[in-house]
């Protein structure tokens, strides 16, 4: 098991940089063209440039993806071991170690379409965030996704808020931005003066009225 974990492992870790980077450059394409699409409906055409501050950004989501798919392999492997040892020092047969390598694998998958998800909205996330005060962009409306089945209390209370682009918002003791924590699905609409303060004061009166 060590020799083949070994294998794979040493697989991941190759591969993790070139997959990280894919990832992160499909995540600015798909940022900057749906920002470009907001803006070209108000009147404005922007053509991004690679600021430093997007440069930091990008280099922060791919080394961020390098180092959860490097530990997925591992976490893996580990938990096959424990499982085999463990069938070994109770003397259990084979039928139960295949239905617990059965669990844990499937335990694996689950573990790998979280890792995605959670990632692709910290990444837009980020790289949205960035684009925006690059632009002179200042405040968000924070928007509750309403699609989770556990919601966040905190973050379903603040639904139709405003908060800063550069703070973020002070929920549960930390500062956070829609999409950053884990399995948040919450989004944001920038607040262009001027320009969406009628929408964004529809949208501000509709989650109000969610409030209990």
């Amino acid at each position: 098991m060590n020799k083949w974990g070994k294998q794979w492992t040493s697989k991941f870790d190759r591969m993790s940089a070139e997959i990280s980077k894919k990832f992160a450059d499909k995540s600015q394409k798909h940022t900057q063209t749906a920002t470009q699409a907001i803006l070209k409906k108000a009147g404005f055409t922007v053509e991004f440039q690679a600021t430093p501050a997007a440069i930091e950004a990008y280099r922060t989501v791919i080394a961020q993806n390098v180092g959860l798919i490097k530990n997925l392999p591992r976490e893996y492997l580990d938990g096959i071991q424990g499982a085999v040892w463990s069938s070994v020092m109770k003397g259990q047969d084979l039928g139960a170690l295949t239905r617990e390598l059965r669990t844990r694998y499937d335990m694996s998958v689950r573990r790998a379409a979280l890792v995605a998800r959670d990632q692709t909205r910290k990444a837009t996330a980020l790289m949205e965030n960035v684009r925006r005060q690059e632009l002179g962009i200042t405040t968000a409306v924070w928007l509750h996704s309403h699609a989770v089945r556990y919601p966040r209390p905190s973050h379903k209370a603040f639904s139709g808020k405003v908060y800063e682009l550069k703070k973020g918002a002070y929920l549960d003791g930390k500062w956070v931005w829609p999409g950053s924590e884990i399995n948040c699905r919450c989004l944001s609409r920038a607040i262009i003066p001027g320009i969406n303060d009628q929408k964004i004061q529809k949208i501000q009166k509709r989650e109000y009225s969610r409030t209990p």
